[in-house]
């Protein structure tokens, strides 16, 4: 697959999966982010849950006045609820308009039945019981509303301080109904019924409430609690409680509820301060935490940017500078094997100054290239001068030798037999000459020596050695003649000799004389034109 892939697509391939990787865990982690920030956005809506603590305030406030209005006959408190249900109807209509957003139509029902319940507690047709605990329910209801609101968060923290702003809430609650119990109790100034079971549950459940709101909140929050939850009112209420509490069964508990209900408002309403301290830090803290998570998402956008920007620059510089290099190296390695295969007289080293592994390797054919063309020129030379040479004993000059020394071992193996086979030639040559110059000065008896010759110069050598050999045979000849010569000089002599002695008695014969002396001319004639052509062919192989 990868074989006959370009080393440029090899590149792009081997960086796409990592950055793949890369974009994949980023994405990864942005989603997560995603998935926390709407975890924290809706954790809870801290407009809902403020508008429903603010209904759940209002509530609590109606169902004290309207405890002791029925109480008292509808003596007390009269003009009090009115103003008081004007605010619960406004705390409704801000619900309303939330619910209307998110298609939740729970308030709706709710305000239904309210103003029928108002209607007949304004026409005393329930007792302070029955209306306590009508508004109880009701209150009880937008808990749970509540409640169903704060399970929808997944962030630990803002959940766990949702949790401690219900404790605190359900505390005021609780302390919301031990005022309406008690308001009731200190009108009759006495505990009818159930009421004073009701009053022990309320105490029992806002200071359980009031522990876990402490365990639960922020401590900042706890301070704040603290410091609001004490003062003279704080005390009176306090005392209050105690007295109903020491004198449960006389009655008798020299109270006025007018007094019971505005000092424990006052407190309701510090704690009221409370609640709205508590909503606002926790507001503050989620819409930090949600800052801090969009903040982390930019980041996240930012180095995922950055990490894709850089990867593509690095991918682009890095593969361009392989890619030049690979060229640049492709180029140097095509022009060296041009200058090779003789393609070109010249060579460039390979333009790549790197340090990297091209770079290595481009140092490493460089150093190459300087040897070879330095060795090619140092052959080149040898040639040409082998050339030169070779020239010089075509023309028939042996005595030239090669003299330019080489790194190219089989070169210089060439040129060693060159030079060897120069010196054989002009020795074989020389012996050749010397025997011919000896044989110019009539001396026949040395032989060209025949050992280690082939061919040619072994045909030259037997010629020679031949010609050696006839001119000897012929001057043996000629000495044989010359002898022969000699004696028919000698006997002619002797004849002569006679001749003259005997020229008288020779004249009969004279004339067979002269017949033999005819013939005697005709062998010396003969013999010096052989003596003649003796010299002919020793001048011929003097100058051969």
């Amino acid at each position: 697959m990868f074989k006959n892939m370009l080393m440029k697509k090899k590149l792009v391939s081997l960086f796409i999966i990592p950055l793949f990787v890369v974009i994949c865990l980023l994405g990864l982690g942005i989603a997560i982010l995603f998935y926390e920030y709407e975890n924290a956005t809706k954790a809870a809506s801290i407009d809902e849950i403020r508008k429903v603590g603010n209904l759940i305030h209002e509530l609590q406030i109606e169902r004290g006045l309207s405890a002791g209005f029925v109480a008292s006959s509808g003596q007390n408190n009269k003009e009090a609820l009115n103003n008081q249900r004007k605010k619960v109807d406004n705390s409704f209509d801000a619900l309303l308009q939330y619910q209307k957003k998110s298609n939740i139509d729970i308030a709706n029902k709710i305000l239904y039945d309210l103003k029928n319940k108002r209607e007949a507690i304004t026409s005393i047709s329930l007792n302070a019981s029955q209306s306590s605990s009508y508004f109880t329910s009701v209150i009880y209801d937008f808990f749970q509303y509540y409640r169903n609101i704060l399970f929808k968060s997944e962030v630990t923290t803002i959940k766990n301080q949702l949790l401690a702003h219900y404790w605190l809430i359900f505390g005021k609650e609780n302390l919301g109904q031990l005022r309406a119990n008690l308001n009731a109790t200190f009108t009759l100034n006495e505990f009818k019924d159930d009421s004073f079971a009701k009053v022990g549950a309320n105490k029992a459940i806002f200071e359980t409430a009031f522990k876990n709101f402490e365990i639960d909140a922020n401590k900042e929050i706890v301070n704040y609690f603290k410091d609001k939850y004490q003062g003279t009112d704080v005390l009176a209420i306090k005392s209050m409680i105690d007295t109903a509490f020491i004198k449960n069964k006389e009655g008798n508990f020299d109270i006025s509820p007018q007094e019971w209900l505005t000092k424990m408002t006052v407190v309701i309403n510090l704690l009221k301060d409370v609640e709205d301290f508590s909503i606002n830090f926790i507001e503050k803290e989620m819409n930090n935490k949600i800052s801090t998570i969009l903040n982390y998402i930019s980041l996240f956008c930012i180095i995922g940017l950055i990490i894709l920007i850089s990867t593509i620059f690095l991918f682009i510089k890095i593969t361009s500078n392989i890619v030049d290099s690979l060229k640049n190296f492709q180029t140097g390695l095509l022009n060296f094997f041009t200058y090779l295969n003789r393609e070109k007289t010249t060579v460039e080293p390979i333009n790549l100054n790197s340090e990297d592994e091209f770079g290595v390797m481009a140092k490493v054919v460089n150093e190459n290239i300087l040897k070879t063309k330095k060795g090619i020129e140092e052959d080149r030379r040898l040639i040409d001068e082998t050339i030169e040479v070779l020239g010089e004993f075509e023309q028939g000059d042996l005595c030239q030798r090669l003299k330019i020394d080489v790194a190219n071992p089989a070169l210089m193996q060439l040129k060693n037999v060159l030079n060897l086979m120069g010196e054989h030639l002009e020795s074989n040559v020389n012996n050749v000459l010397d025997v011919l110059e000896q044989y110019s000065n009539h001396n026949y008896l040395n032989k060209i020596d025949q050992k280690g010759l082939k061919e040619h110069l072994l045909k030259l050598a037997n010629g020679v050695n031949v010609l050696g050999n006839s001119i000897t045979s012929m001057l043996v000849e000629n000495k044989s003649n010359g002898l022969t010569l000699e004696q028919s000089s000698s006997l002619l002599l002797a004849n002569v000799d006679k001749l003259n002695l005997s020229s008288n008695e020779a004249a009969a014969s004279l004339e067979e004389t002269a017949a033999a002396l005819e013939e005697i001319t005709s062998n010396i004639r003969n013999n010096t034109e052989n003596i003649a052509k003796m010299a002919k062919y020793s001048n011929e192989i003097t100058k051969a």
